[in-house]
């Protein structure tokens, strides 16, 4: 004879071993066609994926790239012209003329070739030996024109944002904007004057571009992006982009890089529904503990029907609701009573839906057909109560069933009853039933009185 011990021992390494067996089914990535791959970006999609879902979220990629050409097409901010430096120039430009000024005027006996040298060492680059020329044979009144004319329009010119790369730009402009009242030879000579003092006065300012290039992001406006249920998000052999990746995890198509969450999540429910199945067996059948060929035969069909579910049912659209997980509870009811047909029944229901993107639906849907199945008759003795007074009657020879729910069930009190089972009202008995169910020896064993339901 058994002892408690090991009559204990045996069930529990069999919850335990199911238990951690659910749970592998509950966390297992591959399926006859898997509704989320190791995908990342950048990789080649090995098969199809579809939206499961209507789903809508703001797409952080799309809004991050819109926000990035917003960025791009800031042009770079330059700070405000510096009069200083327009200031210092035109000092610079008023000393050279009066310079030039002192060597034309100079009295002393100094020939045309010493004034050409003293005006090409008054600066550099030197004034060019031509332009000195012609500047040394101006009459005084058309030299103060020159002289007033390059002041004049190196003013108007430093006035103006002139930026380190427009510079050359600007220099070859000049000559377009001096007075009209000036000869062309005259005007040459007013450029070549004021050309090398035409400096930068407007720089490059960061803090003034990275503001206007924050505004820019800020006025961008997040994208939302769309699928209905069905549209297909990547094709197979599509290369798999940011923004395909984002769709593919919101739709849940992907597996995550930490899915410490989805292992705690699954954990979580095998624990709990080890516990009911625990409390069921030790406080509700402990007698059932005993049969240990039982429990593996109950323990092997729930792992069959659980791993076959979870492989067949992802990214499938009718499949989910084809496949015969009510027929689970069934035949536990079946083979070892109504009882426990609907106990793990409830079970497999919820195992089987969890963590699939319609679970909402599929769970009612394989728990309905738990409660309201008809069970054959095993060679048991065993009446069940409802709480909704008496829903049903199993005797070792026959099985009655009514969903008008009646008043009382009236089975034989023998241990091995002679007549079949009849389901009674308050008023008259009904016939028995003429058919009678009948299991084979090795699953029939009587149980004892104190395992029996109270009606």
């Amino acid at each position: 004879m058994a002892t408690p011990r090991r009559r204990i021992f045996w069930p529990t390494l069999v919850l335990v071993c199911t238990g951690i067996l659910a749970f592998l089914a509950l966390i297992q990535s591959w399926a006859l066609r898997q509704d989320n791959l190791p995908l990342q970006a950048g990789d080649v999609a090995s098969q199809d994926l579809h939206a499961p879902r209507d789903i809508q979220y703001v797409s952080e990629v799309l809004t991050e790239q819109a926000r990035d050409a917003a960025e791009r097409a800031v042009a770079p901010v330059y700070g405000a012209p510096d009069p200083a430096i327009g200031r210092a120039q035109t000092d610079q430009l008023n000393l050279l003329l009066q310079q030039i000024s002192a060597i034309r005027d100079d009295e002393v006996e100094i020939t045309f070739e010493q004034k050409l040298i003293d005006l090409a060492a008054l600066r550099d680059p030197p004034i060019p030996n031509n332009s000195a020329s012609f500047l040394l044979t101006l009459p005084p009144e058309r030299w103060d024109l020159v002289r007033s004319e390059a002041v004049s329009l190196l003013g108007r010119t430093m006035r103006s944002a002139v930026r380190t790369e427009d510079l050359d730009t600007i220099r070859q402009g000049l000559a377009s904007l001096v007075s009209f009242t000036l000869s062309e030879e005259e005007a040459a000579l007013v450029v070549e004057l004021l050309s090398p003092l035409v400096t930068a006065n407007s720089f490059y300012s960061p803090e003034l571009t990275d503001a206007a290039r924050q505004a820019a992001r800020d006025a961008v406006e997040p994208v939302t992006q769309s699928y209905l249920e069905g549209q297909a998000v990547v094709l197979r052999g599509q290369l798999v982009t940011d923004v395909i990746f984002e769709a593919l995890t919101q739709a849940g198509l992907v597996q995550p890089k930490d899915p410490l969450y989805e292992y705690l999540g699954a954990a979580v429910v095998v624990t709990i529904s080890a516990m009911l199945a625990a409390l069921y067996f030790f406080r509700r059948q402990a007698e059932l503990l005993a049969d240990l060929r039982g429990l593996l035969l109950l323990a092997g069909m729930f792992l069959v029907f659980l791993f076959a579910a979870r492989v067949a049912i992802p990214n499938r659209t009718l499949l989910p609701y084809l496949i015969p997980v009510p027929a689970f509870a069934l035949l536990v009811s079946a083979l070892f009573g109504l009882e426990r047909g609907m106990i793990f029944g409830l079970l497999m229901s919820v195992l089987t839906a969890y963590g699939m993107p319609d679970s909402l639906a599929l769970m009612p849907y394989s728990l309905k057909p738990t409660g309201s199945g008809l069970p054959p008759c095993s060679a048991r003795r065993f009446c069940m109560a409802s709480p909704l007074r008496q829903l049903s009657c199993r005797c070792n020879t026959c099985w009655h069933s009514s969903l008008a729910l009646p008043p009382r069930c009236n089975c034989s009190k023998s241990p091995v009853p002679t007549a079949p089972c009849s389901i009674t009202s308050s008023n008259a008995p009904l016939a028995p039933t003429s058919t009678v169910y009948r299991l084979p020896t090795w699953l029939s064993r009587p149980l004892n009185a104190s395992a029996r339901i109270p009606s």
